[in-house]
């Protein structure tokens, strides 16, 4: 028998405290209901204090360690309570209180949606006209509901997004060269993109798993490596080095335009402006005016390329506000090759210049535009044109392995 110090008694609502010398092995002994020659019964144990193992921490983690299994292992009893694995039942009201109770037990017919519908089996989908709607609006409503829609796609699964048709095996089979609804025309897989238009140039883009394919017919496409949904003004790639040239120079480049005005979109370095901000924001050029008015007390604005006054009071609403813009000389970004790169080595493609060598890629595209960020001067006081960025124009939903056009004719 192991040498520690017992108290037993016979009357079974008795509580002895006992300082022993191996109190946790006989506690154990307690667990396991053993009995011992002599006619000592572990049933006859009813309580140890084990207040000295307060201080250390490995006996108390043991002695826990032990109760907990024993408990599991259902080797005893506590006020007529034992450990059981079976789930609790629920009441129809206690499941109706919980938001999602009666769907997670597969009642989903009893929930009435708005804007999801059930296809395949427990599927969820986004309703067609549903999707059509939110994703026509444009501007802030559209990103916002691109970016519901990611979740979506993120919670509830990729398959059947928006609705379709409720079994797979009717839906018509994927043909090379896709154009649904909207425009938006893609391949079955990178190979017979590769078949049909021979890819020239591959980088990643901005954005991970997303890399940029520019073929041999001069079409820029997207290629993601998992289902995903791009927000717009999300930066993809830019035109490498270059110099700002007047427009009359014969080199090809991006023109620089402001063609909505002080409504235009672009882009401004956040930590010129404020040391404390962190990467880029997209805007108009109304609002960053605006900004430096407030937030650096600028009267006049001095803007590379632009002449800029605010609008009289009978050019525009009452209660309303603006800026007069025109730009001073026509200028472009004119894209030079990589001085570190030499004559006899071919220039490297990468995601800050892939786009100069496809110019033409956003022009009348559906999908990509370029954008122009500006530096705040803090000396001058005045902000100074850097270079062009190519941006998504919309939001954009990108299947797995399955290129989209972005760029280039609509025969593909």
């Amino acid at each position: 028998m192991p040498r520690f110090i017992l108290c037993a008694v016979t009357a079974p609502a008795t509580h002895i405290s006992c300082q022993a010398q191996f109190q946790p092995k006989a506690f154990s002994m307690r667990l396991q209901e053993r009995e011992f020659k002599g006619g000592f019964n572990t049933k006859n144990l009813y309580y140890l204090s084990v207040s000295w193992l307060q201080k250390d921490q490995f006996g108390a983690a043991r002695l826990c360690r032990e109760v907990t299994d024993a408990w599991c292992q259902k080797k005893f009893k506590h006020a007529g309570q034992e450990f059981t694995s079976d789930a609790p039942e629920l009441s129809n009201q206690e499941i109706e209180a919980v938001p999602g109770g009666k769907a997670s037990l597969g009642q989903l017919d009893q929930i009435k949606f708005e804007i999801l519908e059930r296809t395949t089996g427990d599927k969820l989908s986004i309703k067609a006209d549903e999707h059509k709607y939110w994703n026509s609006q444009g501007g802030e409503i559209s990103e916002t509901y691109n970016q519901l829609r990611a979740k979506h796609l993120e919670l509830i699964g990729q398959q059947n997004s928006i609705a379709g048709p409720e079994d797979p095996s009717t839906a018509p089979p994927v043909e090379t060269n896709v154009e649904d609804e909207s425009g938006d025309v893609t391949m079955e897989s990178l190979a017979k993109l590769e078949e049909k238009h021979g890819v020239e140039q591959k980088t990643t883009s901005e954005v991970n798993n997303v890399e940029i394919l520019r073929c041999k017919d001069s079409s820029v496409w997207l290629l993601s490596s998992q289902d995903k949904t791009l927000a717009k003004h999300t930066i993809l790639g830019g035109y490498g080095t270059g110099q700002w040239v007047p427009d009359s120079d014969d080199s090809p480049g991006v023109p620089f335009s402001i063609p909505e005005g002080d409504k235009t979109t672009i882009q401004l370095d956040e930590v010129s402006f404020n040391p404390e901000a962190q990467g880029v924001s997209t805007m108009s050029l109304f609002k960053m005016l605006v900004r430096a008015e407030r937030e650096k007390g600028l009267t006049q604005h001095r803007v590379s390329f632009l002449s800029i006054e605010r609008k009289v009071d009978g050019a525009i609403e009452a209660g309303q506000d603006g800026f007069d813009v025109k730009v001073k000389l026509p200028q472009k970004f004119k894209c030079m090759r990589n001085p570190r790169a030499t004559d006899s080595s071919q220039e490297k493609i990468s995601m800050k210049n892939i786009f100069a060598k496809a110019l033409g890629s956003t022009h009348g595209s559906q999908h990509i535009m370029h954008l122009f960020r500006y530096r705040y001067e803090k000396i001058g006081q005045n902000f100074k044109i850097q270079r062009p960025y190519v941006v998504t124009k919309r939001g954009i939903t990108l299947k797995k392995d399955c290129p989209l056009k972005v760029s280039g004719s609509s025969s593909g």
